[in-house]
């Protein structure tokens, strides 16, 4: 394990639980958290898998099976949860809406009214598992490419990318540019070029160019990479729609995972922060964080709007809402994920032995 990567687990799903405590005023914590797990998602299997790969002992049945048994009893919760809150404001879906969230393909759909609805987070799972399905053949094709046919290639998806983001219309940019799987597996590739690029010879020089670096040189390269970041989310709103919603942190985040996973055991001072127990706890229940703290704002804001209770501090609203959710995926992830997907899985290999 990464553990710098670990704990930045859960900063940046905690950019995408304050996009959505705070409404739409802060549309960029939700888009970065997004672009960030698509992003380290891709190098993390590929961390994970390479050496399977190289025997010729993965299995990408088997991955998948265990990424859905892990996910999808929570999706199935929290949307039931949801459901029954919108029921109760007399709100609705059509079946096809519904079915296709049951079904985890509403991305593939280019309308809003499909991709977040209900618990809206679960787009993330379609887009997730489909990237799932075509790793073996995404990590085989790019880390056997050659430097020149990596060149053009890439130069050639930017390209493509660059003409689809041109002509998509307005209403279309969110389900398209924004959620759509096709789309999206752009980042899943960069995850898995930023593991290339983790396992060649230029980045042993950099690992062994940053043991010897005083710590002080180390901490201030964390702080650039640090600023980047803000000076990113302070340009945001000026940025085109089309450019907000995935292509501008193609370029900040991938040094950002690069680096503190270079770094991890020779890092400088935000490392060692990164490093802190209860930050590496945090970031093991990043999944359940996200998957429930959308019904969690929903029903804090109701007991809020209902008592009265601290409507008038944002700030300790914000704390009390934090306590509760933190509180609530640990107990959802002891309680019910582990076991149930402890269960599917023992099921599934007795069934594979049969």
């Amino acid at each position: 394990m990464i553990r710098s990567l670990q704990s930045l687990r859960f900063v940046f799903i905690y950019l995408v639980v304050i996009s959505h405590f705070v409404n739409r005023t802060f549309d960029f914590g939700g888009e970065c958290g997004v672009s960030f797990f698509f992003m380290l998602s891709g190098f993390v299997l590929s961390l994970a898998n390479a050496g399977r790969i190289g025997q010729g002992i993965y299995s990408t049945r088997g991955l998948f099976m265990r990424q859905l048994f892990k996910v999808y009893p929570l999706h199935i919760l929290t949307m039931a949860i949801m459901l029954v809150m919108e029921w109760r404001l007399g709100n609705g879906y059509s079946p096809m809406v519904l079915l296709t969230n049951v079904l985890l393909v509403q991305s593939w759909v280019p309308s809003d009214d499909f991709y977040f609805v209900a618990n809206g987070s679960s787009w993330f799972l379609c887009d997730i598992l489909f990237f799932y399905l075509l790793f073996r053949i995404l990590y085989s094709c790019i880390m056997t490419m050659k430097r020149k046919e990596m060149i053009i290639s890439v130069s050639a998806v930017a390209v493509v990318y660059i003409l689809i983001m041109c002509v998509v219309p307005e209403q279309l940019v969110n389900p398209i540019l924004y959620a759509n799987p096709m789309m999206r597996i752009l980042d899943f590739c960069i995850g898995i070029l930023i593991y290339r690029l983790y396992r060649s010879s230029r980045a042993h020089t950099v690992r062994d160019a940053l043991a010897l670096m005083p710590s002080w040189r180390k901490t201030m390269i964390e702080v650039m990479l640090v600023i980047s970041v803000c000076v990113l989310a302070f340009v945001y709103p000026e940025l085109p729609h089309r450019i907000r919603t995935a292509s501008c942190f193609w370029f900040v985040l991938p040094m950002v995972i690069l680096y503190f996973a270079l770094a991890d055991d020779r890092g400088g001072m935000i490392t060692q922060i990164l490093h802190d127990k209860r930050l590496l706890w945090a970031g093991t229940i990043s999944f359940e964080i996200y998957l429930i703290h959308i019904p969690v704002v929903r029903i804090t804001d109701s007991i809020v709007a209902h008592t009265g209770f601290l409507a008038d501090s944002d700030i300790a609203n914000f704390f009390a809402y934090s306590i509760v959710l933190l509180s609530l995926s640990v107990v959802t992830r002891r309680c019910f994920v582990n076991p149930l997907s402890n269960r599917m899985n023992v099921w599934y290999d007795k069934r594979k032995t049969k």
